[in-house]
């Protein structure tokens, strides 16, 4: 909304409560009902000029200053004319450059036409990334010295200021910005059950530490023999296990498929208090796309790994399973490939390639970023 409103050279009105509308309303209908000028021609006379932002001025509206920045070579002459219309009268100011005399005080204006050019570039990036505008943004912030969204700086004090005596360090803890899941915070993801809350009841997720930030669950079956069996199965899509109270599932004997009992791991003979973990065991994201962005994505679609971790419970401990999936421009999936797959986590990969197709990712910096993820299947004893 603010680059909109920056592209226009106007003023963003956002409404964040119901009962901030009629006034925001209110003001940004009388904002644009009497625009202050318009038709806006700026002709800069004999003066020189190059790299002159914005490239045409729009309509000023009420409280709205106009704004050029730009560059002038050779000899400082001529005439600055600003002409448009006022309602229905022509409107005309002049600025002989003759008259003006430079200050040392107005050496900021260099790094202002800067700012001006990296705000412009940046906001054509947010819409559609382009190496191009990457590479001339990275430059203007090297060489004027402007923090962007590729560049940096450290200030370093070589100084130092306490040379004896012993240090205490301390990890000062700090709040989560408004919005942002507990899943930016890397390591373990203890709680994560209660983001979960939205599966079937069938699923359950469990708690300990693994070394990707998240990881995804189902019940894992009880060994034969296990007393108290309730089952409902049927065919569709995977295997749909009625839960009995703590939320645990389980399969009888008669009703889970052979093949399912002969893949069965030994790691899970015996094992009633069991659950299935699926978790990222290795994630490669290429094309100018952030780790962090993929992973958000695949949080947010936590519910289609669940139930496709429901397909795969032939599938033992140990087990791995590979996807890749390629990304065009504006950050759609074109493509996905099950790069490698046990015996027992094909049908699940299957499943997870077709849910992937429909996942939306950032826009990366280039058209066909590939990611590739590896999922590990695991078994947390309760």
């Amino acid at each position: 909304m603010e680059g909109m409103a920056r592209a226009g050279a106007g003023e963003p009105f956002v409404v964040t409560k119901p009962e901030e509308a009629p006034a925001i309303a209110e003001k940004f209908r009388q904002y644009v009902q009497s625009p202050v000028l318009t038709h806006i021609k700026l002709d800069f006379g004999g003066l020189e000029t190059y790299d002159v932002e914005p490239a045409s001025i729009p309509d000023v509206f009420a409280e709205r200053p106009v704004i050029v920045f730009g560059k002038w070579r050779g000899q400082p002459k001529g005439t600055i004319s600003l002409r448009g219309y006022s309602g229905v009268h022509a409107y005309e100011q002049k600025t002989d450059v003759t008259s003006v005399k430079p200050l040392a005080t107005n050496s900021a204006l260099r790094s202002l036409w800067a700012r001006s050019v990296i705000t412009r570039l940046s906001d054509y990036n947010i819409l559609q990334k382009n190496d191009q505008r990457i590479a001339e943004v990275t430059e203007l912030g090297l060489k004027y010295s402007l923090l962007t969204a590729y560049t940096s700086f450290v200030a370093i004090d070589s100084k130092v200021r306490r040379t004896e005596g012993d240090l205490t360090r301390i990890d000062q803890p700090l709040p989560l910005p408004e919005g942002v899941s507990d899943y930016a915070v890397g390591g373990g993801i203890a709680g994560a059950p209660v983001a979960m809350q939205g599966m079937a009841k069938s699923l359950a997720m469990g708690s300990q530490p693994s070394t990707a930030p998240f990881a995804y669950g189902r019940p894992a079956a009880p060994a034969r023999g296990a007393a108290d069996r309730r089952v409902s199965a049927e065919r569709g899509d995977g295997w749909k296990s009625a839960a009995r109270p703590g939320g645990r599932t389980e399969l009888s004997d008669k009703e889970e498929p052979a093949e399912n009992r002969e893949g069965k791991s030994e790691d899970i003979k015996g094992r009633d208090q069991s659950d299935w973990m699926l978790r990222i065991d290795k994630l490669l994201v290429t094309g100018g796309l952030s780790e962090t962005a993929v992973k958000r994505v695949i949080e947010e679609n936590a519910k289609d790994i669940a139930n496709c971790l429901r397909v795969g419970v032939t599938a033992g401990a140990g087990e791995k399973l590979t996807l890749r999936w390629t990304l065009d421009g504006r950050g759609r999936v074109v493509d996905v490939k099950i790069v490698s797959a046990s015996a027992g986590t094909r049908a699940m990969g299957k499943c997870l390639a077709e849910n992937v197709r429909q996942w939306g990712f950032d826009a990366p910096a280039q058209s066909g970023a590939i990611v590739t993820v590896t999922f590990a299947v695991e078994l947390s004893r309760k």
